[in-house]
């Protein structure tokens, strides 16, 4: 069998060349060949001697192998934990229970503790958000629905800390989910920013209604900054522009108005001298005709 198992390993290699295959192969042969000189031993003989060397060799490339491997896998693991450290926002992966298994450093500094003090306890009691233990929280229903979740919420923490967090499942070698893992955003700046142009625009359509109302005079408070406080600045010239016009308007009106009066003061004056002249017209043919 491990003769066999020697033949098909050195094919392998021959396509492949690696290392496992290789090793695969020499280990084979020195089982093989162990077992060969196993039934033509005897007891304390050099045969004896030398089957249990060779197995013994076999047995230590076997386990080198192995611990090459482990070691591979550690540092390969070593760099995943040291990615995830170096990404500054909070990534969590946290089993069914929802105990963390693992929290990178940015997440054990934004819930103001240690990656140490963290693992193994629960996250809804780290991060005490109003989504945890409810149908809401993202990661349940990750593991619940297998899908990725995204939401916000406020973690409870030293202050309320509005966060966007989404839930993605984790599953085992054999497919089955196992967990979570929880990448976690800080939108403190993002809602400062929303309830800042929430606050301009009420006061803007505030302003657009008094204009549109025909109140001219009004004029926003604004400071020249940024980008809102300039659109404040262009709307308070617009607005002004808006005054003069009317203005000038106003005054064009009175002035066609003037006009128009001073045009018909003098229509009626003109016919008030000229409709006693069909009068004297008669009394001169009356005249005439004596």
């Amino acid at each position: 069998f491990f003769l066999a198992a020697t033949l098909c390993f050195v094919l392998r290699y021959r396509v492949s060349s690696t290392l496992a295959d290789f090793l695969f192969a020499v280990i084979s042969l020195l089982l093989g060949v162990s077992g060969i000189l196993f039934e033509l031993s005897s007891l304390w003989d050099a045969s004896w001697w030398l089957w249990h060397l060779m197995r013994l060799l076999a047995y230590t490339i076997a386990l080198g192998y192995i611990i090459v491997i482990f070691q591979q896998m550690r540092e390969v693991q070593q760099r995943q934990v040291d990615f995830l450290n170096s990404v500054p926002a909070p990534v969590v992966a946290i089993d069914r229970e929802f105990t963390i298994e693992f929290i990178n450093e940015g997440g054990a500094r934004f819930a103001g503790t240690t990656v140490e003090a963290a693992v193994g306890r629960k996250c809804y009691n780290l991060f005490k958000t109003h989504h945890c233990k409810t149908a809401e929280c993202r990661l349940h229903q990750a593991m619940e629905k297998d899908g990725v979740f995204t939401g916000e919420t406020v973690a409870q923490l030293d202050d309320d800390l509005s966060i966007q967090y989404s839930g993605v499942p984790t599953r085992n070698a054999g497919g089955k989910i196992v967990g979570a893992l929880e990448y976690i955003t800080d939108i403190r700046e993002v809602k400062r920013i929303q309830q800042v142009l929430q606050e301009h625009m009420t006061r803007y359509m505030a302003f657009a209604e008094k204009v549109g109302g025909g109140d001219l005079s009004t004029r926003l408070q604004v400071d020249a900054g940024d980008v809102i406080g300039r659109l404040g600045v262009g709307l308070n010239r617009m607005n002004e522009r808006l005054h003069e016009l009317a203005g000038r308007t106003r005054e064009t009106t009175g002035n066609i108005t003037s006009s128009i009066a001073e045009i018909l003061s003098t229509t009626t004056n003109q016919d008030a001298t000229t409709r006693p002249q069909p009068t004297a017209v008669n009394q001169t043919n009356v005249n005439r005709q004596e």
